[in-house]
């Protein structure tokens, strides 16, 4: 193939979360846009990470809902017990017809896909096909969408058989016996926690005072109970000092002297982008993310990045924004990216999700604020869905009410939180919250609670009374 004659208007080098939504977004813009992906579309996020594990997630907590039947009333001959092949055959029936409607979206949208590895070269992108040879793809603007790949440890040697990664977890056809989970952050706990559900014995090391620290402290707290409940072991404050794996198993040996035999490892460290030969070292920061400014431009004229492959928050719905928000500047908006309402969702039982400042953040900025909570286990619809573990907590600055940051946990915790992503994100007061009518009976009711809190107004929760 030989693209010479023709020019494109933005060519994206990747088709994950960042370059698939941004070619969309640029050719609804009426621009001319091309994809170039050696891999499969969708990137890690639909083809190994997010959607992947939101599947398994699903399938584990369907598992223990049947196991818990007796709480909802009825009884089952038999024990339920997972059938892992088919769990992972129903997760890749999933993915392909999501990639294949991806695939749909750029036909229709007349997004044209070139396939193989790209590397930018003045004046477009060249592309070398899988198969062998080489073709220039003209293109006024070039964004770099090359996502990230699962970090390494030294001394660790990921085999993909006894010590895995998170792409190898996704594609588990067999429920490992035991597993060691190195990195107690989000993916860490994610995997536990399935893991733990499809029947793994299951134990986390984080080198860290506590699992997922960079979620609230109260948060944080409430999963490491539930897993300590589930029997899931969780040991922080250590390290792995060294790693056998033969004969099926493998020996770990911790800083602190402990030694555990499982017949699994999994290393989940966080990720590290992918800028490796792609011809723009040169705009390489040393920790091999691609350097830009609040607009997603690097250095070069014509040349942006976005997603994984510069850092910073490496989640799918940020690349998404921060590729679209390429665009706008491509077509002359002088748009800059924003980070201030970015929700993030944790799937474990209970499920975690957040946006804006905790407490704790806010207080170290020197923000007086004001704080409201309320608990599921006041709600009528967490008691009738059996699952009325967690809360909702919401931090407003003190005397305006504007909400700086709210964490919820629990059933449903990664839906209820776009209603506060919004309030954050349009600097919403607490009172903006409660004043507006929430359906009866459900679980959004408990951030209604919450924000009424705030102000001491929260009806099902003894305030002390105030004057108005």
């Amino acid at each position: 193939m030989s693209i010479t004659n023709f020019s494109f208007d933005v060519v994206f080098l990747g088709g994950g979360p960042a370059g698939y939504h941004a070619s969309i977004f640029a050719a609804k813009k009426g621009l001319l846009a091309a994809v170039v992906e050696k891999d499969l579309l969708g990137g890690t996020c639909l083809n190994r990470g997010c959607i992947p594990t939101k599947v398994l997630h699903a399938s584990a907590e369907a598992l223990h809902s049947t196991r818990e039947g007796a709480r909802f009333g009825f009884k089952l001959d038999g024990t339920a017990v997972p059938d892992m092949a088919a769990v992972a055959d129903r997760k890749d029936a999933i993915v392909k017809k999501l990639r294949e409607g991806v695939a749909g979206l750029f036909k229709g949208n007349g997004i044209e896909l070139f396939s193989g590895e790209g590397r930018v070269a003045e004046g477009g992108v060249v592309v070398r096909a899988a198969a062998g040879g080489e073709a220039f793809v003209s293109a006024r603007n070039v964004v770099v969408c090359t996502g990230s790949r699962p970090a390494s440890l030294p001394g660790i040697t990921v085999d993909h058989k006894i010590v895995l990664d998170s792409d190898d977890a996704v594609s588990l056809r067999e429920v490992p016996q035991s597993v060691l989970i190195v990195g107690g952050g989000v993916i860490g706990c994610e995997f536990a926690d399935l893991l733990n559900r499809f029947g793994s014995q299951v134990t986390v090391v984080e080198l860290l005072p506590r699992i997922l620290s960079t979620e609230d402290a109260t948060a944080a707290r409430a999963v490491a109970k539930s897993f300590a409940a589930r029997g899931i072991t969780v040991i922080t404050d250590v390290h792995v000092g060294s790693l056998e794996a033969k004969d099926g198993t493998a020996t770990v040996s911790l800083s602190d002297g402990k030694r555990i035999e499982v017949s699994r490892v999994l290393v989940s460290v966080g990720r590290r982008s992918n800028t490796e030969g792609l011809g723009i070292d040169a705009h390489v920061d040393p920790k091999g993310s691609i350097k830009i400014d609040s607009r997603m431009r690097t250095a070069k004229s014509g040349l942006y990045a976005a997603g994984d492959c510069i850092g910073g928050l490496m989640l799918a719905h940020v690349a998404s924004r921060e590729a679209e928000t390429a665009v706008a500047n491509i077509l002359g908006r002088e748009m800059e990216m924003r980070y201030d309402a970015i929700p993030s969702c944790v799937f474990t039982s209970p499920e975690v999700a957040s946006v804006g400042m905790t407490e704790d953040a806010a207080r170290q900025k020197g923000i007086d604020v004001s704080l409201g909570r309320f608990f599921a286990q006041a709600n009528g619809q967490a008691l009738a869905l059996g699952d009325d573990e967690g809360f909702v907590k919401i931090v407003a600055e003190k005397g305006t009410g504007q909400l700086m940051g709210a964490v919820v946990v629990g059933k449903g915790a990664s839906t209820m939180i776009a209603e506060l992503a919004l309030a954050v994100a349009h600097k919403m007061k607490a009172s903006d919250i409660y004043e507006v009518v929430h359906a009866h009976p459900t679980l959004s009711e408990i951030v209604l609670e919450a924000a009424a809190d705030v102000d001491g107004m929260a009806t099902h929760k003894t305030s002390a009374r105030r004057r108005q």
